[in-house]
């Protein structure tokens, strides 16, 4: 299994608690009352059935979009991102 769009970006989602989480995903989008934070990947079928992918019905052999984590929405206060890994030089990550 690998990244098919390059490294993923940063995102930093601040909760109404005043807790933040950092996910490192390709993009995000809100479902059913939950923010989904995606990543596009190349795996084999074997690969596959050890994650959830948000897109199971596409062409064999193409890009999977994999559900990296699941945030409730009526949690979240803001999302900041995403900060590219190439931005990240100076922190050592």
């Amino acid at each position: 299994m690998e990244c098919a769009a390059g490294p993923p970006g940063r995102w930093f989602v601040t909760l109404k608690s005043g807790s933040t989480l950092e996910v490192w995903a390709h993009t995000y989008t809100e479902e059913t009352g939950q923010y989904l934070f995606c990543a596009f990947i190349s795996a084999s079928p074997e690969e596959e059935q050890h994650i959830e992918v948000a897109n199971p019905s596409r062409v064999p052999g193409s890009v999977a979009i994999a559900v990296l984590a699941k945030v409730p929405a009526r949690e979240v206060a803001s999302i900041e991102g995403p900060v590219d890994l190439g931005d990240e030089a100076d922190t050592g990550i």
